[in-house]
C-alpha cells in the first residue's frame, strides 16, 4: 500500500486546496526554496507522525485566511491506495477507513486542526473586537491553546477517530521511506 494522494487545505504556504498524486514507487518532489516542499513532508507527517507534537503555531495557517465569520481550521487528507502485493493482513490494516472498494482499494485519512464548537461563542465576541487582519490574528493566536487537532478513518463527513494503534502499524508499512533530501 503507499500513499497517493495528499489533499492540504489552509496550511502554511497551501490556502483553498492543494492536491498532488503520488504513484506506486519512488516519487520525488522538486521545488524552489518557499514553494511548499517541507510543508508536504509535515502534512503527511502530521498524519502519521507519532513522535511529534500535534500542535501547531499561528504561522502554520496560510494567512491569506480571509472569513474571519468561521475559525481558520486546517485539513490534511491522505488517501492510502492498495497494490496487487499487499498481503491480506496489509489490507486488514486499512479496512475501517475504506472508502473504494474497487480491484485496488482505497482508504482515507483526514487531519483536522480547528477550534471546538464549545469556543464559538468566546471567539465570535473577540473577533467582533478585532478591527483590522492583524487584529484578527492576534484572536486567534490567543485561542490557539483551545484549538484541537483529530485524525479520521474513511470518509471524514462520519467523523470515525482514526485507532492510534492502527495509525502507527500503517506509518511503518505504508511510508516505508520519506525522505527529505537537499
Amino acid at each position: 500500500m503507499y500513499v497517493s494522494k495528499l489533499t492540504i487545505k489552509n496550511f502554511r504556504c497551501f490556502n483553498n486546496e492543494f492536491v498532488i498524486d503520488f504513484k506506486s514507487g519512488m516519487n520525488v518532489i522538486i521545488g524552489g526554496n518557499n514553494s511548499g516542499k517541507t510543508t508536504i513532508f509535515k502534512a503527511i507527517e502530521l498524519v502519521f507522525g507519532r513522535t511529534h507534537s500535534k500542535s501547531l503555531t499561528i504561522d502554520d495557517f496560510n494567512k491569506s485566511y480571509e472569513d474571519f465569520l468561521t475559525p481558520p481550521s486546517i485539513e490534511i487528507s491522505i488517501i492510502l491506495s492498495t497494490e496487487e502485493t499487499d498481503s491480506e493482513e496489509d489490507k486488514a490494516l486499512i479496512a475501517g477507513w475504506l472508502t473504494k472498494f474497487d480491484t485496488n482499494w482505497e482508504a482515507t485519512l483526514t487531519f483536522k486542526y480547528f477550534l471546538p464548537e464549545s469556543n464559538l461563542i468566546e471567539y465570535e465576541l473577540l473577533m467582533s473586537k478585532a478591527s483590522s487582519k492583524e487584529e484578527k490574528w492576534f484572536v486567534i493566536e490567543k485561542l490557539l491553546p483551545k484549538f484541537v487537532y483529530r485524525i479520521f478513518g474513511g470518509n471524514p463527513i462520519n467523523k470515525l477517530k482514526a485507532d492510534p494503534e492502527m495509525l502507527e502499524k500503517n506509518s511503518l508499512r505504508s511510508i516505508r521511506c520519506i525522505k527529505r533530501c537537499r
